[in-house]
């Protein structure tokens, strides 16, 4: 599971959760993976119950549209070369600005707008309509040949696959976090895991999954019923970026010599091996908005360290959605369920 799932998952913070959640999960839910129709049935009622609780099944169904703009944090660590012979290990803030789009039943829309470590501005979309996924633009598609210059058709439709499938599972996260319901053409089998203690109280713990290898765990807290966060596991890179002081008039073999310690720390970076690692979704500042109580504050964690904090400076139910918002420009590319 990856935040903005394309792009941005990759101060410190306590974990939401009380011990790594990760294992507490795999050792209270060891058949997690077997269907089990009690545990489903089960699922659905605390689901049904954090409707409820969330501003009731009346205004929620009642609900056309819903879309969220907000202000994006990145906690990005890096690796700064100020000479040959001086590293030091740094973190940035990177900001950007994010909307969230829901056009019941069928069509959803991510937007978002922030830079590069260097400062380089980009932007995306993931867009749901129907049966159709895409991400605008489209990322560079990945050869699978041993050499890896060479590109054909069956690499550009695994990567717009890989990209719809991404555009699904972030915005099921969001549609759970806010709606507390799925996507109705992307179908997750949900099953009840249990119960664990976090640092919000008793929550219970609901395993989401789908056909296409998507699964992560659902938490709702137990004395409140309204969703408390989500947790998954997944192995990622420990690599982290390498960037070097600008140097002006300096000796040739000064610049020698910072190019090799470059060379070097970038090496040591790529060296480390991947990690098995814990994300973390935690949802708080709950507020009512046309009757229901929605989280304005998301925090991204990877093993307790905060990454992304993304804050929602304004929501709008049934107002404001344009649906050409979702309507797909011909140089896309796009993927239908199933794909």
């Amino acid at each position: 599971m990856r935040t903005h799932v394309a792009c941005i998952m990759l101060a410190c913070l306590l974990a939401v959760l009380v011990g790594p959640v990760g294992d507490a999960l795999e050792q209270a839910a060891p058949e997690r993976d077997k269907y089990d129709a009690a545990k489903a049935v089960r699922a659905r009622e605390l689901i049904r119950q954090a409707r409820i609780a969330a501003g009731g099944e009346q205004a929620l169904q009642s609900v056309t549209s819903l879309s969220a703009t907000g202000q994006l944090r990145r906690f990005v660590k890096y690796v700064y070369i100020k000479s040959p012979t001086r590293v030091e290990e740094r973190e940035k803030v990177i900001r950007g600005k994010i909307s969230i789009k829901f056009l019941l039943p069928n069509k959803s829309r991510l937007g978002l707008s922030t830079s590069t470590l260097l400062g380089t501005r980009y932007s995306y979309a993931e867009v749901i309509n129907g049966d159709w996924a895409w991400r605008n633009p489209p990322l560079q598609a990945l050869s699978s040949s041993k050499n890896r210059h060479v590109i054909d058709v069956s690499d550009f439709e695994r990567s717009l696959a890989y990209q719809a499938q991404d555009a699904r599972q972030e915005l099921t996260l969001y549609s759970l976090a806010w709606l507390v319901q799925g996507l109705p053409r992307y179908s997750v089998e949900l099953s009840h895991e249990g119960w664990l203690q976090t640092k919000d109280g008793k929550a219970d713990v609901i395993a989401v999954h789908s056909a296409n290898d998507f699964q992560l765990w659902f938490l709702l807290n137990q004395e409140t019923r309204l969703p408390l966060g989500f947790v998954s596991r997944f192995s990622m890179s420990q690599a982290e970026p390498v960037l070097v002081e600008r140097t002006f008039f300096f000796s040739v073999s000064y610049l020698r010599g910072l190019q090799e310690r470059v060379r070097q720390e970038r090496a040591t970076q790529a060296a480390k091996p991947p990690k098995r690692s814990e994300w973390q979704m935690h949802l708080s500042d709950h507020r009512r908005v046309a009757g229901i109580l929605l989280p304005h504050r998301l925090t991204m964690t990877v093993d307790g360290r905060r990454v992304e904090e993304l804050t929602i400076t304004r929501f709008e139910v049934n107002h404001g959605v344009n649906p050409k918002d979702f309507e797909r420009k011909p140089d896309t590319g796009s993927i239908p369920r199933g794909r």
